[in-house]
């Protein structure tokens, strides 16, 4: 970061006020949108590397955001069933495999006194299939809205490949 910005202490002030970037208590990093250092359910493969994301939505941004090929592992979080996607970009290239994983997000879990990455991040999750993220919506569908795969990958890359100009 320091070869990018002219200002380093100002350009993470920034991300700090912002809350793109996650601090520990004692003001040590441990996250940067979309990763976090924390073991968190959605894992993402990337350069032969494992890193964690933030949320469903942050892992599936992973690939847009930098142009690389991405390996998602994650679980539904109702079954526990396994969710495996492969990206290049905004394309899936195991469809088949992937299935009808759907992204869900609990919309009523932003806090406003808490951090986005402790409260709304811990409720965007994956949905194995379209009858689980169905049911799974009517139990609170004021708060909660479900997007197929395709339509999360689209949502994650017009969220966040923005941040990267």
């Amino acid at each position: 970061m320091a070869r990018h910005v002219s200002d380093l202490e100002d350009a993470v002030g920034v991300l700090r006020n912002k809350e793109l970037m996650i601090f520990s208590e004692n003001g040590d990093p441990t996250g940067a949108y979309p990763f976090t250092m924390e073991a968190r359910e959605h894992k993402v493969r990337v350069n032969r590397h494992q890193i964690h994301a933030m949320c469903a939505l942050d892992a599936l941004a992973v690939s847009p955001m930098f142009a690389m090929k991405t390996q998602i592992a994650s679980r539904c979080r109702i079954t526990g069933d396994p969710v495996d996607i492969h990206q290049s970009g905004k394309a899936l290239e195991n469809p088949d495999e992937a299935g009808d994983v759907h992204l869900g997000i609990a919309w009523g879990a932003a806090d406003a006194d808490s951090r986005c990455a402790d409260s709304l991040c811990m409720e965007m999750i994956f949905l194995r299939e379209g009858k689980i993220a169905r049911q799974w919506l009517t139990q609170d569908s004021g708060n909660r809205e479900i997007f197929t795969l395709p339509e999360a990958v689209e949502f994650a890359g017009r969220f966040f490949v923005p941040l990267m100009s």
